[in-house]
């Protein structure tokens, strides 16, 4: 049995605790709903684009949740990528933009940071291994670009086909 200051104590804490809560929601930042995000981004995308070598769209307008888009990235000018459109798939989950996107490339592509599905490892890609929510679908494949154009640079890269 418990003493009616124990029951009073515990009371307290729990109430300090929703307070707590309450104030790291209002002190952080402003949650945009993922949709909210989806539409910027797909409106970003069709302002610009070839942004930096890179396209970026939705699979299927009538997608609703937008889960699925395709990307395109052409091979870096200097590097053995050069020459090349490289075609990927994104999925972005329910969790997106709290998580980052599954990445594959469609067009086979010889890259540490990419395995034999053509699914893009998470843990390779910088941007993507430090992902924070207001982060974007086009920081991933600008990630991905810029491993074309650094240690990736000289990688022999397959004959032209998909996965």
């Amino acid at each position: 049995s418990y003493s009616f200051c124990t029951l009073l104590g515990r009371e307290s804490r729990k109430k300090k605790k929703k307070e707590k809560k309450k104030g790291k929601k209002m002190a952080g930042k402003v949650v945009v709903p993922r949709n909210f995000k989806l539409i910027d981004e797909l409106e970003k995308a069709e302002k610009d684009p070839t942004s930096a070598g890179i396209s970026l769209g939705l699979e299927d307008y009538n997608d609703i949740f937008m889960h699925n888009w395709n990307a395109t990235i052409f091979g870096p000018m200097g590097t053995a990528f050069e020459n090349r459109i490289y075609s990927l798939k994104i999925h972005c989950d329910k969790n997106y933009p709290n998580k980052a996107p599954i990445i594959s490339f469609i067009t086979k592509v010889s890259m540490d940071s990419v395995n034999s599905r053509g699914q893009v490892d998470i843990d390779k890609i910088p941007v993507m291994q430090n992902w924070k929510s207001d982060l974007s679908m086009m920081d991933c494949l600008m990630g991905i670009r810029q491993e074309m154009v650094g240690k990736e640079r000289k990688t022999r890269q397959p004959p032209e086909s998909n996965y």
